[in-house]
């Protein structure tokens, strides 16, 4: 049987036409996930933030009973010094030797947290620009401070006078 090399009898691949349908159903189906992947990365986002948050005032507890003095949380926006711009323009955990809420001159730095995006809000049940824990591991006051983006889920941290704290959903923003 003769058997033509340039066009063989059996061909191998696909057509035009199931190419252009495969693309059509990858799009439609690429369309309706990314929406969803969004939401998803915006409630990512709100949590990781109030985790980075929560982590400032356990290690602002747990260096205060280690070295058995005051340290305290405070907002600031320029990472050197406390502030009243809120909670979302940045924090400082620092060793407070002196005035509360107040950065002196022998008073250590021991973390600085940048602001969180700017699309985010975060509020808080107080009006004070700091939380300080005592060597007892024990707060000034409590506060509730709530991470939100208007329709999403927010996320809230609640600092109880005890020193503990808890993370919990804040319901929709």
């Amino acid at each position: 049987m003769y058997q033509n090399k340039f066009y063989p009898c059996t061909t191998k691949g696909f057509s035009i036409v199931e190419l252009m349908i495969a693309l059509a159903i990858f799009g439609i189906l690429t369309s309706a996930a990314i929406p969803s992947y969004s939401a998803f990365m915006t409630n990512n986002r709100l949590s990781n933030e109030n985790t980075a948050l929560m982590l400032d005032f356990v290690m602002a507890r747990a260096e205060a009973a280690t070295r058995g003095t005051r340290v305290t949380v405070c907002q600031s926006a320029n990472g050197t010094s406390c502030s009243s711009g809120g909670w979302k323009s940045g924090r400082i955990v620092f060793v407070d030797g002196g005035a509360a809420g107040v950065i002196g001159n022998g008073d250590e730095i021991l973390k600085v947290s940048s602001a969180i995006n700017a699309a985010d809000d975060m509020t808080s049940t107080e009006s004070d620009n700091y939380i300080s824990y005592n060597a007892a591991g024990v707060v000034n006051n409590n506060m509730v401070i709530t991470t939100c983006k208007s329709g999403f889920t927010g996320v809230k941290v609640t600092i109880y006078p005890s020193g503990r704290i808890s993370k919990d959903k804040a319901g929709t923003c």
